[in-house]
């Protein structure tokens, strides 16, 4: 999905696109896409846009961790920033242009003087930022993170202020309301709370809402998300409700934007779309298809272009032309859905066969429901078994070449027979430079209170007592010392010292007094991909509807093709990290609970599975 390449500079000719607007017959709006032109941005995925208040440049972050500054009438490159160790996933720059912020799968906020592009400030958060934004006084910043939490801070002394009380979405992408300066936050409620920074209050409620959201720059309208599917909400902020419901996508809503007069909104979306709507007629005006996931989307200030940033790492910039013409009241435009290629029949249960091989790679299943001295881990031994199946028929690993042990088999002892980096099963197996591993480990996670130190619970171990279970360091510590082509690690656990997979979220640890631990994340190396089913206290959740646990149905419905965002017929570890962490997201949320899942480790772009 990701790929490198050199700069490509094309015109792509002239397409157009339109849709007249109307009543009967009547002088309408039209909207018409022209002059085409698209070059290659990022070596990665282009996650966010944004245009400098003058309209003059523009910037684009990427999934390589650079954040690249354009011309805003050709696409010429006016230099880098450079500093970010993540996907660039947040742009915004202060209303004067002087200054431009950044937020990073890194966990940084970083503030950037664009003149000569020198950072002049870091914020150091617990997650990665998926959103910032700077008030219109320039008093305020704020930014979102993966622990669901949403900050601001003084923007010109960078002092932090009080938090946001309620927890965010997955993708939390707060916005400030131009003018009055009210923060609205998407909460994991599915609702818009409307925050005061300067109080420290809530002052109103938006019931329905969800990430994404702009805001309209005269503060009149605020676009979002709907949450429960892949619709677009447009509200009034003047009356606080929803003035229309537009059935926009198929896939995941990733960004929406305003043109400066608010007649159009802008949405873009992983089901390869971009779209353009009517704001004051409240309908569709243009549809534009492409080949790959589209990840953000903006409108230049004077409404002449548009830009959209798309997974490849290309850029394309429209000019965009308004008309009047009269129209007749039956031409509606046509609205296509692009469906999404499945490898699998949608039963988990059956393993499709996949056209990718690994004779020389190992697999690793270690799945334990029943313990000598902890609570059982519902559906382990099921999950355990159907991963199986797709370890030899989905990602082609031989059979012969896995190492499988359920309850009772799943020993201490057995876990460091495997591991060790010496002696163990492992070790005798690998060819140098060669040969790929695969782990999968279904079972009980375990904190030690007093280190925060993470542990896997084999069959004999008790959580009270840390020496009897299997720390989660010495593990990725093995991986580092044997030499692996790339291992992958796939952990439906968690570590907070509370088990989640029945009805009720029960103590795993003694005297934990009813809170969940908050553990210390392990070091992986160079090598390891780590794609975790829960982040820091969480609960991992059992799925009873499907006999599995929540994080491995979905790990398994998306290895079947489900996470095929781009049609391509292959599923990345990035796409499968996305969909897994939308779809465990959501179902929580009916549950009750939170679960993030998190991926930890660099190759968003290897291909797990190819049909």
């Amino acid at each position: 999905m990701f790929r490198k390449s050199r700069i490509l500079i094309g015109l792509m000719g002239v397409w157009s696109l339109s849709l007249l607007l109307f009543s009967g017959y009547t002088r309408a709006q039209k909207m018409t896409f022209s002059e085409q032109e698209t070059w290659m941005g990022h070596s990665g995925a282009v996650t966010a846009l944004a245009f400098s208040p003058d309209g003059q440049a523009f910037v684009s972050g990427g999934a390589d961790h650079l954040i690249s500054m354009w011309d805003s009438h050709q696409h010429l490159a006016r230099g880098v920033f450079r500093g970010h160790q993540g996907p660039v996933w947040a742009l915004a720059w202060a209303p004067d242009g002087k200054t431009l912020v950044s937020g990073s799968e890194d966990q940084t906020i970083r503030i950037w003087t664009p003149a000569d592009r020198q950072e002049t400030g870091r914020l150091n958060l617990s997650a990665p930022v998926f959103s910032v934004d700077i008030s219109s006084d320039r008093l305020w910043l704020t930014g979102s993170n993966g622990d669901k939490a949403v900050h601001t801070w003084s923007f010109r002394q960078l002092k932090l202020a009080s938090p946001v009380p309620e927890r965010t979405d997955l993708l939390g992408q707060a916005r400030f309301i131009p003018g009055d300066n009210i923060l609205a936050v998407p909460t994991a409620s599915r609702s818009i709370l409307l925050w005061n920074p300067y109080t420290k209050e809530p002052v109103g409620e938006l019931r329905g809402g969800a990430s994404p959201v702009a805001v309209s720059t005269d503060g009149r309208w605020l676009a979002s998300g709907a949450g429960v599917d892949d619709s677009i909400l447009l509200w009034d902020l003047e009356q606080r409700r929803v003035t229309a419901t537009f059935p926009a996508h198929i896939n995941l809503v990733t960004s929406l934007d305003f043109s400066s007069d608010g007649r159009w909104l802008a949405s873009s979306s992983l089901d390869h779309t971009i779209r353009v709507w009517d704001v004051e007629r409240r309908r569709p005006a243009l549809t534009r298809d492409e080949e790959r996931p589209v990840w953000a989307v903006a409108f230049s200030p004077d409404g002449r272009s548009l830009i959209a940033g798309e997974e490849d790492g290309l850029l394309r910039r429209w000019r965009i032309h308004i008309s009047e013409e009269s129209i007749a009241s039956d031409s509606s435009p046509r609205i296509t859905p692009t469906p999404r290629f499945s490898g699998g029949s949608g039963n988990v249960n059956k393993a499709p066969f996949s056209k990718i091989q690994r004779p020389e790679a190992l697999g690793i299943i270690l799945g334990v429901e029943e313990y000598r001295y902890a609570p059982e881990v519902t559906f382990a031994r099921n999950d355990a078994r159907s991963m199986r199946d797709y370890f030899v028929r989905t990602l082609g690993i031989p059979d012969s070449r896995i190492y499988f042990r359920i309850d009772q088999e799943a020993t201490q002892g057995e876990f460091r027979k495997i591991f060790d980096p010496s002696q163990g099963w492992l070790a005798k197996r690998i060819k140098p430079g060669m040969t790929e591993v695969f782990i999968y480990y279904v079972g009980h996670g375990a904190p030690d209170i007093s280190t925060g130190d993470l542990y896997l619970m084999p069959s004999d171990s008790d959580p009270n007592y840390p020496a009897t279970s299997y720390r989660l360091a010495e593990l990725y510590r093995s991986l580092e010392q044997l030499p692996v082509k790339q291992a992958t690690v796939f952990l439906d656990a968690c570590f907070s010292g509370r088990v989640g997979r029945g009805r009720q979220v029960e103590m795993l640890l003694a005297g934990a007094r009813g809170i969940g631990v908050q553990p210390r994340q392990a070091r992986i190396g160079e090598n390891t991909m780590v794609l975790a089913a829960s982040a820091g206290n969480q609960v991992s959740s059992g799925y009873p509807v499907k006999a599995h646990g929540l994080f491995t149905y979905f790990l398994m419905l998306g290895l079947q093709g489900e996470a095929d965002a781009d049609n391509d017929r292959t599923i990345t570890m990035q796409e499968l990290y996305l969909y897994v962490r939308q779809r465990v997201g959501t179902e929580a949320g009916l549950l009750d609970r939170e679960q993030t899942p998190e991926l930890l480790g660099s190759g968003l772009g290897r291909v797990l599975v190819r049909y």
